[in-house]
């Protein structure tokens, strides 16, 4: 709860009149050609466990075999720890995701395969490492000029069956680096104090 408050004030603290405008007027969802997230959400085992990740993605162009501005096609390195208690599970992935727009919607559903490796660590067992591979299927949507969110259910197969559901919020690190750019460009600073000379 800490963490989503940190990203809300950092989100929507700043330019009060604009993003109560922007952030709430459907705009359409576009892809951007780098895309970085933070993942939030639950993990169910034979338990319930939470789920926290990382993910960043990779423009690689139209669908293969299509020439369609609708579907578009991203790599992603995806990390995920699911956890609870004592027992933790590592997971590193690679993606193939696609991403289809309607525009001018907010909304863009999207699917992916992936493959990647998972370490678990449990208590009672040594640790141990399972080759994991599944697919997942969500929706993004607009949600403010520099970050999107997604929602999204992934199916993983390694030594059981698992899911994970989560929520994710992307950055638009170059609207990210611009927002910054103006931020400095426009803090002045203070005159310096004038230093009398002394003649002899």
């Amino acid at each position: 709860m800490i963490l989503f408050f940190f990203l809300f004030q950092i989100v929507f603290a700043d330019d009060a009149k604009l993003q109560s405008v922007e952030a709430l007027d459907d705009k359409p969802y576009v892809p951007q050609i780098k895309d970085y997230g933070l993942e939030l959400g639950n993990a169910f085992e034979d338990q319930s466990l939470y789920a926290l990740g990382f993910n960043a993605g990779f423009h690689l162009g139209t669908c293969v075999g299509t020439n369609s501005q609708s579907c578009q096609q991203f790599l992603d390195g995806i990390v995920n720890l699911l956890g609870r208690e004592a027992r933790q599970h590592w997971i590193g992935l690679a993606s193939l995701r696609w991403q289809f727009v309607n525009f001018p919607s907010p909304w863009g559903p999207f699917a992916r395969l992936f493959i990647g490796n998972k370490l678990s660590i449990v208590p009672g067992r040594d640790d141990y490492s399972t080759f994991t591979y599944g697919g997942g299927l969500g929706l993004a949507r607009y949600l403010h000029p520099r970050v999107d969110l997604r929602v999204e259910v992934r199916a993983f197969q390694s030594e059981e069956l698992y899911s994970e559901v989560l929520i994710s919020f992307q950055f638009k690190i170059d609207e990210w680096v611009k927002y910054f750019n103006e931020k400095l460009e426009g803090i002045s600073l203070p005159a310096l104090p004038k230093i009398p000379i002394i003649h002899e």
